[in-house]
């Protein structure tokens, strides 16, 4: 299931008594353990942005009847400034948690009225949720000490990608830097990928998994300066519309914003007067802007470089041997290409010019100009994965998606492209036995 918008039916009036637990998604513990009699009113009474139940089409269709009104009718309610139709009598499953629904009783009474927007969601939909929605909830249970919740988010996915959520809960900087993005509400439903987190993973580049997820982070926040309050009314359709966008650097995208603005298409649970804020915020970036969806994207390539580099060029240091794959072996600190390469990188053997040690940056095939940054293994790290990248239909065989006019291209190893790889990476500073090999074999 793609996203619950196509589910969304309306809006209903309903006591706290009649709310049933479902999980656990909307209201942290911590908000909940800290909030007070006027936190709670407006959280469940908002109008603007109601909390979220669901039904079965059975139980809307018995409602619907017990109040004498038709599907048309009650989808009139989702209308600006629309009356949201009553409910005594039928139980409502929402995302609040059951701590969160005791706490609140406690503080407002059993009988205390919620606005609730219904989805009408058939048993036969696989989970209710999309793969997104169910790792944005396992993000922020891990942050709570309610474990059950945790497991019962767990639980509707299938073994192998529960497996895959493990694997990465384990990685704490990916998780850390992953549950940084949780308040962009936008970028959650259909985007991320979980079958793929094991391929990415098996690339052995934490860091530059890290590094993404901390760019994701960092854009949107910008984009929400001055609004931080208002991240859960993203939508999925802006996220989707500006993705891959420059705003700031380009006058064509600016345009494509303003109008989109106009016409309600973007940021549109947020009011039109605090969407000037977001257009000027969106303007002074100087990025193309991320999303989850770009983030597999452009993973998928850069998996590919750091593929070669790993089969041709990093050499892994031995590891102790095990004799039983125990717990503590499992959150070992993982392999890490980049990590094994910087093993393998000397100062003194990179480029040389004028006497001194430089850092090199190809701009074409074979050609170098000298960068302003001091050598460092990072700095020859990226250029050689950058080399491997952009060479990879003659370093391995995976063909590019796209054929050049019409004209497939073929993908297979060529020596002379490997020869070269092997020549920059000692260039760079690079030195051992892989390389050394590769260098003394035969054109």
């Amino acid at each position: 299931m793609a996203s619950l918008t196509e589910y969304l039916e309306g809006t209903v009036k309903v006591p706290l008594s009649l709310l049933t637990s479902d999980g656990f998604a909307e209201c942290p513990t911590g908000f909940s353990d800290r909030a007070t009699v006027s936190d709670f009113t407006q959280f469940l009474h908002n109008s603007d942005q109601p909390i979220t139940g669901i039904v079965t089409p059975k139980t809307l269709q018995d409602m619907l009847q017990a109040l004498g009104k038709t599907h048309a009718q009650f989808r009139q309610t989702l209308g600006q400034d629309a009356e949201s139709l009553p409910n005594n009598v039928y139980n409502i499953d929402c995302l609040l948690g059951q701590q969160c629904l005791d706490k609140a009783k406690a503080a407002l009474g059993a009988g205390f009225k919620c606005t609730v927007r219904i989805y009408s969601i058939p048993p036969d939909v696989p989970g209710k949720y999309s793969e997104g929605e169910i790792c944005r909830n396992l993000l922020r249970c891990s942050e709570s000490t309610d474990s059950n919740a945790f497991n019962v988010w767990l639980a509707r996915l299938p073994p192998g990608k529960q497996r895959h959520m493990v694997m990465l809960m384990h990685r704490h900087e990916i998780w850390a830097a992953m549950q940084a993005v949780v308040p962009f509400s936008g970028h959650w439903g259909d985007s991320i990928q979980i079958g793929n987190i094991a391929k990415h993973l098996a690339a052995h580049c934490d860091d530059i998994i890290v590094r993404y997820w901390r760019h994701i982070y960092t854009v949107w926040s910008k984009i929400f300066v001055g609004l931080e309050n208002k991240t859960h009314l993203l939508d999925t359709e802006t996220v989707r519309f500006l993705q891959y966008k420059a705003p700031g650097w380009s006058k064509t995208d600016r345009d494509d914003i303003i109008l989109a603005l106009e016409a309600g298409i973007l940021f549109r649970d947020i009011s039109k007067d605090l969407r000037g804020t977001l257009y000027t915020n969106l303007c002074s970036l100087r990025v193309v802007i991320p999303s989850i969806l770009t983030f597999n994207e452009n993973l998928r390539y850069l998996t590919i470089g750091l593929k070669i580099l790993e089969r041709h060029i990093v050499v892994k240091p031995p590891k102790q041997h095990r004799k039983a794959r125990s717990k503590a072996y499992i959150l070992e600190p993982p392999d890490s290409i980049y990590k094994n390469l910087e093993a393998d990188w000397n100062r003194n053997q990179a480029y040389v010019d004028g006497g001194v040690q430089v850092s090199k940056v190809e701009v074409s095939e074979g050609k170098f100009w000298t960068a302003s940054q001091p050598p460092s293994a990072r700095y020859a790290f990226i250029g050689l994965l950058l080399l491997s990248t952009r060479d990879f239909p003659c370093l391995c065989s995976d063909p590019p998606y796209q054929d050049i006019k019409g004209v497939g291209i073929n993908a297979y190893l060529r020596p002379y492209y490997l020869k070269r790889l092997f020549k920059t990476a000692a260039d760079f500073g690079f030195q051992n036995a892989k390389i050394r090999k590769g260098l003394a074999s035969p054109d």
